[in-house]
């Protein structure tokens, strides 16, 4: 588990989706959606997919 603000923030989500772009420690900028898991009404966490976000506009 990741204990930075981002992964703390995604972790904690319980919305349909959180999408996050952020800095990471190597220069690229990352673009992140997150969506929870329930089972049987309990969050259960996060599924975190990230991606470069200039790819979805032709860049």
């Amino acid at each position: 588990m990741f204990s930075d603000p981002i992964g703390l923030r995604a972790a904690g989500n319980q919305q349909r989706f959180l999408l996050q772009t952020y800095l990471r420690d190597t220069g690229e900028i990352m673009t992140e959606i997150d969506v929870p898991f329930f089972f049987e009404g309990r969050h259960w966490g996060n599924l975190r997919i990230g991606f470069d976000a200039a790819l979805l506009l032709g860049k």
